[in-house]
């Protein structure tokens, strides 16, 4: 028999050989609830810091934060999320020049921020990458530092007297990554330009000071007027001037996208004595919004080519209705502008309605052409159309709720309509006034099973109607186009 040897507290047992006695190995916990737990558990350690911290995706909108953002932001925290960071806290023109320079590079970045408050903020951002490393999502920590660089202001060696100096504002203004200028009001000439236009622009400081419009031989010849009206009202509404524009390099043979910030500065005598200002480089940014802007056209050019080429199935397919969805899309469009609506939300529609019939190319041509009287379940089958066109354009991610407008265009806000018998505003508003248009140009177009009718039997079906069948607001914008003789 083995012998046992004595522990310390006197017992007598085997050591535990990890070889021999395997450690039970528990798998983690991939329950809901336990996925939940987790979740509030991460919540709860953010927002126990004081910091505020922030996460977005690669549009730049919020996914994650805690309740320190949020109490900069002066929201609770689930109002800031989904939305765009720069429009939340801090408020920009845009996102951060980190942001727009290393979503693809998977690295860490600063950025200083400035508050209109006084305060400074450095801002330290963490990129994620996905497993094959592409961009998941960035980390934002936003620490305050305006006490730290007020004490570090205090303690600099330099004697009073000297912060009182030239050579001090340019030693700390050189630092800024900003062009800072301050203008005489009576000459309008700079007398202080700071040395980041070196930086910047390959300029010195001394270059615009010696002829009053010294300095606007830099600015673009496009911008010049534009910049030159832009400080006259400054100046004559006792204001301030925000605005973008070009500036040329001196060495360079490029543009720099600058945007200025400026206001008016009042003497002891409530009169104008200076005009000072902070012009940033916001190039990056401009690239950054026009490939965005040019990367949406070429996405809405590719969807409006797609309803071209499936608005002329049907109107090949069914001769009868050559035409229609066209004449629907004009009036459609007609009516929404009437009413007010914006110009992106009216494109919507116009395309909306110009596939608005695509589900019948499921009905065959001898029922949708034929001119006697259909039967019931021939009838069940044309009503079918609108959810068929639906199921073939809920895939397409288009910007605009087009296949909710195709599939709602026969619903009626009393609840006879099909094919969910929506009432009132379930039905979107896009669908009601492609309701109201489809049945004016069906009463005014020839049909195999019937004659056209006149414009003004059309007019008077709808305004019986109203607030029954159609909208009332619709009915009222058809009305107005009627009486202005454009439609």
């Amino acid at each position: 028999m083995k012998r046992m040897r004595p522990y310390a507290d006197g017992s007598k047992r085997y050591k535990k050989d990890p070889t021999k006695f395997p450690v039970l190995q528990t798998k983690p916990d991939t329950s809901h609830s336990a996925i939940m737990c987790k979740a509030r558990q991460w919540q709860a350690a953010v927002d126990a810091i004081p910091t505020p911290i922030f996460i977005h995706d690669a549009n730049h909108r919020i996914l994650r934060a805690n309740k320190a953002y949020a109490q900069e932001a002066c929201l609770p925290v689930h109002d800031v999320i989904g939305k765009p960071y720069w429009q939340i806290f801090p408020r920009l023109s845009g996102p951060l020049p980190g942001c727009l320079q290393t979503q693809a590079e998977q690295e860490t970045f600063e950025d200083s921020i400035y508050l209109e408050d006084g305060r400074l903020f450095i801002s330290s951002g963490y990129v994620a990458a996905t497993s094959d490393m592409g961009y998941q999502f960035s980390v934002h920590v936003l620490r305050e530092v305006t006490g730290e660089l007020n004490h570090k202001l205090e303690n600099m060696p330099f004697s009073i007297e000297l912060r009182n100096t030239d050579k001090f504002v340019s030693y700390i203004t050189g630092a800024i990554p900003y062009i800072l200028f301050d203008f005489d009001f009576k000459s309008m000439l700079p007398v202080y330009v700071s040395s980041a236009v070196q930086v910047l622009l390959g300029y010195e400081p001394k270059d615009f000071t010696k002829a009053p419009a010294s300095w606007i031989a830099i600015v673009h010849e496009d911008d010049r007027e534009f910049v030159l009206k832009e400080i006259d009202n400054a100046i004559n509404n006792r204001r301030g001037a925000e605005f973008e524009c070009r500036l040329r390099h001196k060495y360079l043979n490029e543009t720099i996208w600058f945007e200025v910030r400026a206001r008016c500065v009042l003497d002891a005598s409530d009169h104008i004595s200076q005009f000072i200002g902070i012009a940033s480089d916001i190039t990056e940014r401009k690239k950054f919004i026009e490939e965005r802007v040019n990367a949406t056209l070429k996405i809405r050019n590719s969807h409006v080519q797609s309803i071209n080429a499936i608005a002329s199935l049907v109107e090949v397919r069914d001769p009868y209705t050559a035409g229609h969805q066209r004449r629907v899309a004009e009036i459609s469009a007609a009516i929404a502008r009437k009413m007010g609506l914006d110009e992106d939300r009216i494109h919507g529609i116009e395309l909306g309605a110009q596939v608005h019939d695509i589900g019948k190319i499921h009905v065959p041509a001898e029922i949708l052409n034929r001119s006697g009287i259909l039967t019931a379940p021939e009838f069940e089958l044309i009503k079918s159309h609108p959810v068929v066109g639906y199921e073939i354009l809920k895939a397409v991610d288009f910007p605009w709720p087009i296949a909710h407008m195709v599939r709602q265009h026969h619903e009626r806000l009393d609840g006879s309509g099909y094919p969910d018998g929506l009432r009132g505003n379930s039905i979107i508003l896009e669908a009601r006034i492609l309701a109201v248009a489809d049945v004016i140009d069906a009463i005014t177009s020839h049909r195999p099973y019937r004659p056209r009718r006149e414009h003004n039997e059309a007019i008077e079906e709808i305004n019986r109607k109203q607030g029954i069948l159609y909208d009332p607001y619709v009915v009222d914008a058809c009305n107005l186009l009627v009486a202005d003789g454009c439609l």
